[in-house]
């Protein structure tokens, strides 16, 4: 746990934050998260309404966050969430909620969600006819109406002749009710069961930790979308060169919403049947509209989200093909510029060639000039002979010999 929850359906409660006018409600001091386990585990009733309180807690911070969810949403430019009238109705319920827990809490109303389920009754009997005019049967021991006995008709229930002796054969429709006589239960001196706490008081650490979560992705979900849009270039874009697929709410806020919610749902049903046996007092009911409250309260908001994302479903498609044909605009178009630069290279490749076979034709021009007798080259006719019986090349003498010689 890291911090800090009359009979009302869900379904007529989450109806209610959206069509029915706000009243003002009472001034309610915010719930303060307390750490439940310090209090006797035989104080039912403070520990319920502890960990209550820390469930309401958990509700106060999941419906502000939901709330600037929504404005940051709106400052963006996107849809929506909440209107302002609903944004009002969630701020009254979680201030109901918190109401109903204290109103339970001093009637000790939860007291009645820990008691023992109700005994079974002894063991039933049908009933002897006793005096049955002279004509006793089995002894008039006040005993089960044994077989060959009459046993005693219900008197007054309008079936059969209230004869007093109750017939059992016959025709179905006409078969009379017999008296029958039940053994009283043990009393029990501690109606409460432990277990039955233990179970009440886990569900609603359930619910404050479920709401938790949900408010911690709520939480991402924010810092996603300011990271999204302060990273965007400052001048304007086309929607598809920054196209994000995770639009908002992600998928993971939505199923920590609907997790939230039915836990809720779980915690107000558990509330509701285990007030309906007869062995709890009629004040039993009452602490079951905190439950419903905050019921309430999740289902308006995952409501509001499931709606969102269907819009953002829809969006998705739209973009998608959009971007599509956008991609494959400029595909045909690149493949268009490729096409172009290809045929420029095969005409200059056609060029070069023609030059290299030009240059190849005047080298070899130049080679046949190199071997005639005026290049000097051993590949002139005669050659190779000449140039053996030629006399050697005078050396020239070193450079200061020949300036001694011009002094």
């Amino acid at each position: 746990m890291k911090r800090l929850g009359v009979r009302v359906l869900v379904s007529l409660a989450v109806f209610s934050f959206f069509a029915v006018p706000v009243l003002a409600a009472p001034a309610t001091e915010e719930p303060q998260y307390r750490e439940c386990d310090l209090i006797p585990a035989d104080q039912y009733n403070d520990r319920i309404d502890c960990k209550t309180e820390n469930a309401n807690v958990a509700l106060f911070d999941y419906v502000d966050t939901v709330i600037e969810y929504d404005k940051m949403r709106r400052a963006y430019g996107r849809e929506p969430l909440l209107t302002d009238s609903q944004q009002e109705h969630l701020q009254s319920a979680r201030v109901r909620a918190q109401n109903a827990k204290e109103r339970s809490h001093k009637a000790k109303s939860f007291f009645g969600q820990v008691k023992k389920q109700k005994t079974e009754v002894g063991d039933c009997y049908v009933k002897e006819r006793i005096g049955d005019i002279g004509q006793p049967r089995g002894g008039d021991d006040i005993q089960p109406c044994e077989k060959g006995e009459i046993c005693e008709e219900l008197a007054g229930d309008q079936i059969g002749n209230d004869d007093g002796e109750c017939d059992t054969t016959g025709n179905p429709k006409e078969r009379e009710v017999c008296v029958k006589v039940c053994e009283s239960a043990m009393p029990d001196d501690d109606p409460y069961d432990p277990e039955t706490a233990f179970d009440t008081e886990k569900g609603l650490e359930e619910l404050e930790e479920v709401i938790d979560d949900a408010t911690g992705e709520v939480k991402k979900a924010m810092a996603r979308m300011q990271t999204y849009y302060t990273t965007r270039p400052p001048e304007q874009v086309d929607e598809c060169d920054q196209f994000e697929f995770g639009l908002f709410p992600p998928w993971y806020a939505l199923q920590a919403s609907q997790v939230a919610k039915n836990v809720a749902d779980a915690v107000f049903n558990s509330c509701s049947v285990a007030c309906n046996q007869d062995a709890f007092g009629w004040n039993c009911e009452a602490a079951c509209v905190a439950f419903a409250v905050i019921a309430g309260v999740l289902n308006g908001v995952d409501d509001a989200f499931s709606v969102i994302d269907g819009g953002n479903g829809s969006d998705q498609l739209d973009r998608v093909a959009k971007c599509n044909r956008q991609l494959n605009e400029k595909l045909v178009a690149q493949k268009g510029a490729l096409d172009e630069a290809n045929a420029m290279i095969s005409e200059l490749l056609v060029q070069v060639e023609t030059l290299a076979k030009t240059m190849e034709a005047r080298f070899l021009v130049m080679e046949d000039l190199l071997c005639t007798p005026h290049g000097q080259r051993e590949c002139f006719p005669g050659g190779v002979e000449r140039a053996a019986s030629a006399p050697p090349v005078r050396e020239s003498p070193p450079t200061e010999e020949r300036a001694t010689k011009r002094r």
